[in-house]
């Protein structure tokens, strides 16, 4: 019990710590660019018809913040050719107040023409109807049947479609008139999912002595608390005003922290008796405190602003792979007990998240950059699959080193598509620099060149600058 007690206190700290109010002196913050507070990002359709924009082409967005230092900017993104610049417009409290007058009055009339939802920034919408459509459909289209106790097939089928049906109308309804950022969508979506994971450990906390494996209570426990966090986490996200990359991350480093947390209980033997109640609620007592001090961490990292979404992507690949590859070694050598594995594994997870921040530190990637680095990650993995197979070798570990091979050469063929100087900084951490050449390799056949020269042709760079 004592330390059931001290776990409980460590959690209700940690959620004090991360409900409370920013006390960060001096910080820039999102301010609307409308008198009603509804519009804080202005797009290129309200920009066209106010006449401060016309000398940015390839006008993209505007974001007013406020500063406690410099007053009043205007962060201003616009794409004149191929090259997205940034531009900080200091404003005074006069221009301010023109600038919001003549958002005002174009609102005003694009809701006259167009609808109330006129200039709202909706960005994060398709996403969160999306992802609400897939969470309803893989759980909760079977767990709210479960819940009602539904045990006619037919009934339970119905209740199931119908589910799913209205996880995607009445969201859409919901939220037709209301602002519904990228960031808040991010972290609504991060809600749903692991809300799951959050609520199921909730139920082993909860349940009863005769309760503890009762599926129905638990998944119905899990289905509330996925849907109370959807709600809760949009509206913090919302009042806080917090920008995509903090959003990204901040999840990221809740999910962490609850693998961290449930893999510390397992290797402290918590989990060596199932049967024993109080241990298992240790466990989850664990997990869930680790999931608040991920979230916590991820709140108040250095460059939480600086994130896209594709930065944290590759930062999670880089964590499965740090997690897999020392797993993947010691299996290979025979050591297959459980608690040295999953330390191994927590170790690497932590070495991959590090690695991760460096290879996005001063870029921007996207969300297809990212996905063509998980498809070369997963083909390096087959390629290494087909060495193991043709050498008649152990396959986890080739398939292991394949993946990250096969996630270096995509990062090489990316990486100068998304970088962006003014996000690069000079803050004492290392940066990771790895390059390919493929024309040097042909080159390097060439009889036209002297043997010296060929020699000299770099095919692949790799290296750390300090």
């Amino acid at each position: 019990m004592i330390r059931i007690t001290l776990l409980l206190a460590l959690i209700l700290l940690l959620g004090t710590q991360v409900l409370a109010p920013s006390t960060v002196l001096a910080q820039e913050t999102l301010v609307p660019l409308d008198k009603s507070g509804n519009t804080t990002v202005l797009t290129p359709a309200i920009a066209k018809r106010i006449a401060l924009f016309d000398d940015y082409p390839g006008f993209q967005k505007a974001m007013l913040y406020h500063s406690e230092d410099s007053g009043y900017f205007l962060e201003i993104m616009f794409k004149p050719e191929t090259d997205l610049l940034r531009k900080n417009l200091p404003l005074s409290m006069e221009a301010v107040e023109e600038l919001r007058g003549q958002v005002e009055t174009v609102l005003q009339t694009s809701v006259a023409l167009r609808g109330a939802n006129a200039g709202l920034d909706q960005e994060g919408r398709a996403r969160f109807l999306r992802n609400s459509l897939y969470v309803s459909l893989g759980v909760y289209s079977w767990t709210v049947p479960l819940m009602l106790g539904i045990e006619d097939a037919g009934q339970f089928a119905g209740m199931s479609l119908l589910t799913s049906s209205t996880s995607f109308f009445l969201p859409l309804f919901l939220t037709r008139n209301i602002e519904f950022t990228e960031a808040e969508a991010a972290l609504s979506c991060f809600g749903a999912k692991s809300g799951l994971a959050h609520g199921f450990g909730l139920g082993l906390l909860a349940a009863g002595e005769g309760d503890d494996h009762d599926m129905r209570f638990h998944f119905s426990v899990a289905t509330v608390t996925s849907i109370i966090e959807t709600v809760v986490l949009y509206h913090y996200a919302k009042n806080r005003r917090i920008s995509i990359g903090e959003a990204e991350v901040s999840g990221m480093m809740s999910d962490t922290g609850l693998m961290y947390g449930v893999g510390l209980a397992y290797t402290m033997g918590l989990f060596d008796d199932v049967e024993n109640d109080e241990a298992v609620r240790v466990g989850a007592i664990a997990g869930l405190g680790g999931a608040i001090g991920g979230f916590y961490l991820g709140h108040h990292m250095k460059y939480r602003d600086s994130y896209s979404i594709g930065d944290v992507g590759v930062m999670r690949t880089t964590r499965f792979l740090g997690g897999v590859i020392p797993v993947a070694a010691m299996l290979e050598n025979d050591v297959d007990e459980g608690k040295p594995v999953v330390a191994a594994a927590m170790i690497g997870m932590g070495a991959g998240i590090f690695i991760g921040d460096l290879m996005v530190r001063g870029y921007d990637f996207t969300e297809k950059q990212n996905l063509m680095m998980d498809l070369g990650t997963g083909a390096g993995a087959l390629l290494g699959g087909a060495v193991s197979a043709f050498g008649d070798r152990e396959g986890t570990m080739l398939m292991s080193a394949g993946a990250v091979i096969g996630l270096g050469i995509t990062y090489a063929t990316l990486k100068n598509d998304a970088y962006e100087d003014d996000l690069a900084s000079d803050d004492g951490l290392p940066d990771i620099e790895f390059s390919i050449s493929p024309e040097n390799y042909m080159l390097s056949s060439s009889p036209d060149l002297s043997p010296d020269v060929r020699a000299q042709l770099p095919i692949v760079r790799a290296g750390i600058r300090f």
